[in-house]
């Protein structure tokens, strides 16, 4: 025996400190990761988020993404950068302005977290462009966990194929609230994942 314990016991010491380093980085890094994911970007337009600055570049975040991301992406697991904006916004004083302005401005993807927004801050809202989305054909192009794909809208959207505003009605009383899997727009799904998201 050494001064320090035998070579396991050292070996274990060390794995056993290297894991409380890299659970102490990546929750330092959930905290701060979110500003710096926008840090570059220019703010949003005011006349579409009534907000400081940082909360601007949140949504340009939005606007401009080219992926429809989970709550956490990557090999590693890491926060998703559309979802913290999507936090931002959400927290925000014109919430429900700065998610309709994405429905009206953003890429397509960018659309689909301002529906998701208004699931949250303004039901007529997203009730009434539902429907839309519901039939939409055109893919997005995803990040879920470490896999990156393209699906059509009206997948994201009711979870199917698409549906007919005519069956959007019985499709929502046939589908109560899901809880994932599977998660879609209509049912409150990805809002509510993405509002609980990181606590």
């Amino acid at each position: 025996m050494t001064r320090y314990g035998s070579r396991r016991q050292r070996g274990w010491r060390i794995v056993a400190l290297s894991v409380v380093l890299a659970l102490s980085v990546l929750v330092t890094g959930c905290a701060t990761a979110g500003s710096f994911c926008w840090s570059d970007l220019d703010p949003g337009p005011e006349a579409a988020v009534q907000a400081r600055s940082s909360v601007r570049k949140a949504y340009r975040l939005l606007e401009e993404t080219e992926r429809f991301a989970s709550v956490h992406v990557g090999i590693a697991g890491a926060p998703s950068c559309q979802v913290m904006a999507f936090q931002a916004l959400l927290r925000s004083r014109d919430a429900a302005g700065a998610f309709s302005a994405l429905v009206d401005n953003g890429t397509l993807e960018g659309q689909l977290y301002g529906l998701a927004g208004l699931y949250l801050t303004d039901r007529p809202a997203f009730d009434r462009l539902l429907p839309r989305y519901a039939t939409m054909t055109d893919s997005v192009r995803t990040e879920f966990g470490c896999v990156w794909g393209a699906y059509p809208v009206s997948v994201i959207v009711v979870g199917t194929e698409p549906i007919e505003p005519s069956d959007l009605a019985q499709w929502h009383e046939d589908n109560p609230l899901a809880e994932y899997p599977p998660v879609d727009l209509a049912s409150g799904g990805w809002s509510l994942e993405f509002k609980n998201a990181y606590r």
